[in-house]
């Protein structure tokens, strides 16, 4: 078997950071390609491998699923509607009757709860890594890294927060 031609490879956008945006952010969309070419050290008779195919990994996964991975003939891109949820809250304390109780999950708040405390994430950002890997026509495999990072504003919390006081407060008791 023939040995295989050096090759060079052309990421677009570069390698590094791919964004830094705060949570409020609506409607991304960022595409990543790579192009494959000959080295100068070549022989004039080789030929230059193609992208067959694009997949990604991403660490730490996302608690939600905000950041969508769409692999394509063309790129794979990295989208959202929303980047909004990607921060939780450290708890929230409610009172039903006499008792306080203390939950984690917005999903764990009872609907009929008075909420006597939130206290909101403190992480000021989530950062993650990109690994996307491109598979050439000859097999070979070639990969590039981003980093994302989202940016907390509070305000996204702070608006989830409003309605549920909202919602209970307009309930028949």
């Amino acid at each position: 078997m023939a040995a295989l031609a050096e090759i060079v490879t052309t990421w677009t956008p570069a390698p590094g950071k791919l964004f830094s945006l705060p949570e409020t952010t609506a409607a991304i969309s960022y595409p990543i390609s790579c192009v494959v070419a000959l080295a100068a050290t070549a022989l004039p008779t080789d030929i230059a491998p193609t992208v067959t195919a694009y997949a990604a990994t991403i660490s730490p996964v996302p608690a939600v699923d905000v950041l969508q991975l769409t692999p394509s003939a063309s790129a794979l891109t990295v989208s959202a509607k929303s980047l909004a949820g990607l921060f939780g809250f450290d708890f929230i304390d409610y009172r039903e009757g006499d008792a306080i109780t203390r939950i984690h999950s917005w999903g764990d708040l009872p609907d009929t709860a008075d909420i006597v405390e939130f206290r909101p994430s403190r992480d000021a950002s989530r950062d993650f890594t990109l690994r996307v890997t491109a598979t050439l026509s000859d097999k070979r495999t070639v990969s590039a890294t981003y980093s994302l990072q989202v940016l907390q504003e509070w305000s996204a919390g702070a608006e989830k927060l409003r309605s549920a006081v909202n919602a209970r407060s307009n309930q028949t008791r």
